[in-house]
Order: structure tokens, then C-alpha cells, then sequence
């Protein structure tokens, strides 16, 4: 079954000129988002779960964005979890995942509630935002959270977050990346959680797609 939801997912995201790797992991992506906080590996004392944190690196025009819209176009179509403006602070985002609707799964006779939200960028910089060390922060701390994830605002008490769930999928190109490297705010824990994926060349010219 997994294997026919990679082929079908190629197949629909066929006949343009976008990396294949892109279209790959952007189909992992997906499948990160369909499961979301449904599905786990126990690991002793703790649960590993399979929110995807994935930056697409390449070129201007080297086809990330066309496979970002695929992906994007397709979670639209089956799911209801809500997805963040491409530009949002730290603060209007744990805002609204506290405020969304709860999402429930049913498992041995108990109902597990959980938050999720997605993320599709195509302009990392831009959705990190003025601040984007606060910003880099926040997903670092609630990629792993379990239970109650809870924020402290300055003048509008605490943001509480049940069980979140955030996955992500961006864009950079290796200029901005290196610049990002260079004032550390690729580093620490968050390097450790997120998947840089590099294709250095398009995919096959398609003059009529």
C-alpha cells in the first residue's frame, strides 16, 4: 500500500521540470502531514512520532517551489488541518495552534487529543520572520513536546498547545543557507530535527507541461 502511494504520488507529480528527489521527499511530506500524531514508534519511556521538519535546497529556478505546490495542493485536498500564512510571528502561531480545533484518535479505549498544523514555505526567511532565532526556538521545543506544550505571553497569559504536531516543509537556496549557517541559526537542535535536501539539477525539460 505505501509503495502504491509513492507511485501514484509520482505519477500525479509528473510532467514538469522539478527534481524527482524534490518530488520524492515532498511526497514524505505529505504522508507526514496524513498521519500526523496518529502513529508512533514506542522507544522505552517515550514516543518517537513522524512530523517531518524537510528544507528543500537548491538554485533560484531549480524547480523547489513546484514540487512545494504539488505537496501543498494535495494536503489541501484531504485534510482539514489548518496550514500557517507564509508570514506569521512566534507568538500569532502558538496563538492560533492553541486555539485551533483539537483533533482525537481512539486507541486501546482511550481518545487522545492532539494539535496539528502545517507549515509550507517557500520562502524560509520570510516565515521565520524579524526574529527568526525565537522562531527557530519554538520548532525546535515543541517538534518533540509531548502532552501540554505551553507558552508565556507577555500580556495575554499562556498560549497551552495539546499534543502538537507541526511539520514542515521550506525553501532556501545554498546562498541563504550558508548565510543562515554563519549566524547560527542553523545549528544545535534544530539542525538535528530538520532534513536538508539538495538536487542540483532540474528534472527532464518539459517544454509543454
Amino acid at each position: 500500500m505505501l509503495q502504491n502511494y509513492f507511485d501514484n504520488y509520482l505519477y500525479y507529480a509528473s510532467e514538469n521540470e522539478a527534481s524527482p528527489r524534490y518530488h520524492q521527499w515532498a511526497c514524505l511530506s505529505t504522508l507526514s502531514v496524513a498521519v500526523s500524531r496518529r502513529v508512533w514508534v514506542s522507544q522505552g519511556d517515550w514516543k518517537v512520532y513522524p512530523n517531518l521538519y524537510m528544507l528543500f535546497v537548491g538554485d533560484p529556478a531549480s524547480g523547489k517551489s513546484i514540487a512545494l505546490s504539488f505537496a501543498e495542493k494535495l494536503v489541501q485536498s484531504f485534510t482539514t488541518y489548518p496550514i500557517a500564512p507564509n508570514s506569521i510571528t512566534r507568538e500569532m502561531l502558538s496563538q492560533t495552534m492553541a486555539r485551533s480545533d483539537k483533533n482525537s484518535f481512539l486507541h486501546n479505549n482511550v481518545v487522545t487529543e492532539f494539535t496539528h498544523m502545517t507549515v509550507f514555505s517557500d520562502e524560509l526567511i520570510m516565515f521565520l520572520g524579524a526574529e527568526p532565532i525565537r522562531m527557530i526556538d519554538f520548532l525546535t521545543a515543541i517538534y518533540s513536546a509531548e502532552g501540554s506544550f505551553q507558552i508565556a505571553t507577555k500580556n495575554k497569559g499562556s498560549d497551552v498547545i495539546v499534543n502538537p504536531c507541526l511539520v514542515l516543509l521550506g525553501l532556501l537556496t545554498p546562498n541563504t543557507l550558508t548565510s543562515m549557517l554563519a549566524q547560527n541559526l542553523v545549528s544545535g537542535g534544530f539542525s538535528r530535527r530538520v532534513l536538508l535536501i539538495y538536487a542540483k539539477d532540474r528534472g527532464t525539460p518539459k517544454p509543454r507541461p
